[in-house]
């Protein structure tokens, strides 16, 4: 009996693992390239504190790119045998024609950037060269030194199946371990704090704000805490939200409402709290909070398990390889296939997180939900009957995602269903506000915990013409969101409503007002709400992509119960008198009113001006991130 029959098997196996072999070359190049010109390997200095998140990080790292180059030596193998079979070459011109093509594969192709603009500046070009003389070299040995190549990528293979089973180990199948440390003899500064935000959560759909969906535990909330009425979000989408929470400041002066990495030079609630003296924690579900955006700055324990880059930033790759491309997408796909694992994990990381609460305060919550943010998936406990498919949308997989739809084609009974999807998001972000307090309960953590719940901005359905947020509205739907605060012998009053209109900008300068953390308001968009503004005093929201082509595209402006929005883009204004009431556009009979919310407008830009130069925020041409970029359009916010 011969060998003839397994010996192409053979032949494209030995490709294969050459290909795995060319890419872990290509990881070396990678994290050498990254200390070089960042410092550190992307997504390093966010891996937290645990050993899950560290071996997260290095079983994603020695498993993704090589995977990537092991499927390429495959398809490249079967290719090579397939054309010398026709052509009838001999082995030893099938393994040459193999090797080159392996190695052009490996790193001119998967190591070439893949974006729109593939070589932005002279150092990209030089580190691509660099990329091509180690792939010559590759190329060199494998032909010269076949038997040394071919034992280093047996050595590859197997080192890919180890990783392999540590990847799906430490991702699907341990369990987040959450043991930050603290000193014993640490006095606590101040309260513990405990920031829970839900992501997308429109204000008026909550019954403690006259909306329709049931909404118990929030009202048990608001039966212990002041409900603050009238709070606006600064922006109408996730990052200028956050941004504004943690820094208080305005997006055009954080220049946080584009695809940009946030300057270091920001306030950062999470980095004062930390110096003094707090241990500071977070969890976030939402992937448009990438580490790319330097959000990790301050925190003791961070955990960002995105859906995009699931591997703790190993894959935020700036280059944007064929390898980062192709290896992201089958972690996006993997985070599909385990969408219900992925999912509770961040609420659950949450609550291990209250579970080690210091009682006697010192300890900074934050936990990122991301209910009820596209795409619409409440847990059939709160998912409507018979609602599997909405027109295109599919409800219990990720084919044809909401937000890069149009939905002009659904029926009005089909956007009604939508809106109930959106509904029960909603109702679970409740029941884990209830979890919250109980735990705060079971605990006896009230009188040394501060909780606050709040969302970064809300979600229109067709209101002003679009679906989900981040266009260029800035009306009640998208920038009034949900504020309780219970904050021992503060906010303890129950039952209280606030009216006078605030701004989730105001939330910094009230922590660090409340700790005593030093910080500077006049260089700041929000002011301490201790003791609470005056009730005339307006409060703003933009979209402000702050771009060379559009500077900015919409503006708002609320002053006791009128309101103004300017679209600049199809120069509409529109003027409402009760903007909680009456939707009624009365800019016509209003001509005064509206030239003097106009010139508020123009003061607080003229302010922002000068906020952004003691910043150095203001730079309109500076390059986009292209990490950003092809992070938040995998999740709809751009096209």
């Amino acid at each position: 009996m011969t060998d003839k029959p397994t010996k192409p098997l053979k032949r494209i196996i030995e490709l294969a693992s050459m290909g795995t072999c060319a890419a872990y070359l290509y990881l070396v190049y990678f994290v050498v390239r990254s200390l070089t010109t960042a410092g550190e390997p992307p997504g390093w200095g966010a891996l937290g504190n645990t050993f899950g998140a560290a071996m997260r990080y290095v079983s994603g790292a020695l498993f993704l790119f090589p995977l990537v180059g092991f499927g390429a030596g495959l398809v490249v193998g079967a290719a090579v045998y397939g054309l010398t079979a026709l052509l009838r070459l001999d082995e030893k011109r099938g393994y040459r024609v193999g090797t080159v093509t392996v190695g052009a594969v490996g790193f001119v192709l998967l190591g070439l950037p893949w974006r729109e603009v593939p070589f932005y500046s002279a150092g990209e070009v030089v580190a691509f060269l660099i990329l091509l003389l180690l792939g010559a070299g590759f190329t060199w040995a494998a032909l010269r030194r076949r038997e040394i190549v071919s034992r280093a990528s047996r050595v590859c293979l197997y080192l890919l199946g180890g990783a392999t089973v540590l990847w799906l180990l430490f991702v699907f199948a341990i369990p987040v371990g959450f043991t930050p440390a603290r000193s014993p003899d640490l006095t606590p500064p101040g309260p513990n704090i405990v920031v829970l935000l839900s992501d997308a959560h429109r204000a008026d759909a909550n019954t403690i704000y006259g909306g329709p969906v049931p909404t118990p535990n929030l009202e048990r909330f608001a039966r212990r805490a002041p409900v603050f009425e009238r709070c606006f979000s600064p922006g109408n989408w996730t990052i200028p939200g956050v941004i504004g929470l943690m820094s208080g400041l305005a997006p055009e002066v954080a220049d946080s409402d584009s695809q940009r990495s946030i300057s270091p030079h920001l306030p950062s609630l999470p980095e004062d709290l930390r110096n003094l003296g707090y241990r500071t924690w977070t969890t976030i579900a939402n992937p448009a909070i990438s580490m790319r955006h330097t959000l990790y700055r301050g925190w003791d324990y961070y955990s960002q398990l995105s859906v995009r880059f699931y591997n703790q930033g190993f894959l935020e790759d700036y280059s944007l390889s064929g390898y980062t491309r192709l290896a992201g997408y089958f972690s996006q796909l993997m985070v599909r296939v385990f969408y219900h694992n992925h999912r509770i994990k961040t609420p659950e990381v949450g609550l291990e997180m209250l579970e080690e609460l210091n009682p006697a305060g010192g300890d900074f919550a934050y936990i990122h939900l991301n209910d009820p943010h596209t795409p619409y998936r409440p847990y059939e406990r709160y998912r409507p009957e018979n609602a599997q498919r909405v027109g295109r949308y599919r409800v219990n997989t990720w084919e044809h995602d909401l937000t890069k739809n149009d939905l002009s084609d659904l029926t009005p009974p089909e956007k009604a269903r939508i809106r109930e999807l959106y509904d029960g998001e909603i109702r679970f972000s409740d029941e884990y506000l209830g979890r919250v307090m109980d735990i705060l309960d079971e605990r006896g953590l009230w009188d040394t915990t501060a909780l606050i719940f709040l969302a970064d901005h809300g979600e229109e359905f067709e209101e002003h013409g679009d679906y989900t947020h981040g266009h260029v509205n800035l009306h009640h739907e998208l920038t009034h969101i949900p504020l309780v605060v219970w904050w021992p012998g503060v906010f303890d009053q129950a039952g209280r409503r606030i009216v006078r209109p605030v701004s989730l900008c105001d939330l910094y300068p009230t922590i660090c007002e409340l700790v005593g953390a030093p910080y500077e308001p006049e260089r700041l968009n929000g002011v301490s709400l201790v003791p609470l503004p005056d009730p005339d005093r307006p409060v703003f929201a933009q979209r402000f992509p702050n771009s060379p082509e559009a500077q900015r595209y919409s503006d708002f402006v609320v002053q006791g119960r009128a309101a103004l929005h300017l679209d600049y883009t199809t120069g509409v204004e529109e003027l409402y008198l009760d903007y909680y009431t009456d939707p009624e556009d009365v800019s016509a009979e209003h001509p005064e009113l509206v030239e003097h919310l106009r010139d508020l407008i123009a003061e607080w830009h003229l302010r922002n001006a000068a906020l952004q130069e003691y910043y150095g925020t203001a730079t309109p041409d500076a390059a986009q991130d292209p990490v950003i970029r092809e992070n938040l359009r995998a999740i709809g916010y751009i096209q």
